[in-house]
């Protein structure tokens, strides 16, 4: 019960603190006021940012398996090892291989999704403009 409280709490500040990178470095402000700010943006928004979090995370776990099934498919084709089972050494590897690159794609999709995200709660909540975003790269 505890782990199940632990784990709703855990993803509720989650969600809540999604766009707080994006706070700090558009704004330029401290960690804690970052927080707040981000606190304050996703106000009203929390469900529909859960929802698309919830998303990405059906897809990973669903390319991880697949990732998984595959590297494994392929390590037991190969010829066995003296003992008579497929190399697991090669498995690894492998594994790696496919899940190195998927990593990477993973986190650039993570922090596009989190800047949409705050581009789009700051034009709903303060009428952000295309003008006032590239005003942040000035």
């Amino acid at each position: 019960m505890t782990a199940v409280l632990f784990l709703v709490l855990a993803t509720m500040a989650f969600v809540r603190f999604f766009v707080s990178t994006c706070v700090c470095v558009a704004e330029k402000l401290g960690p804690i006021v970052s927080l707040q700010r981000s606190f304050h943006l996703t106000r009203g928004s929390a469900w529909r940012i859960f929802g698309l979090l919830a998303i990405v995370v059906a897809a990973v776990v669903l390319l991880a398996l697949i990732a998984v099934a595959v590297v494994f498919g392929v390590a037991g084709s190969l010829p066995a090892v003296s003992d008579g089972s497929p190399s697991v050494s090669v498995a690894v590897v492998l594994l790696f291989l496919v899940a190195l690159p998927l990593q990477f794609l993973l986190n650039a999709f993570v922090v596009v999704l989190a800047t949409t995200t705050y581009i789009d709660l700051r034009r709903a909540s303060e009428g952000f403009t295309p003008d006032d975003i590239a005003r942040i790269f000035e």
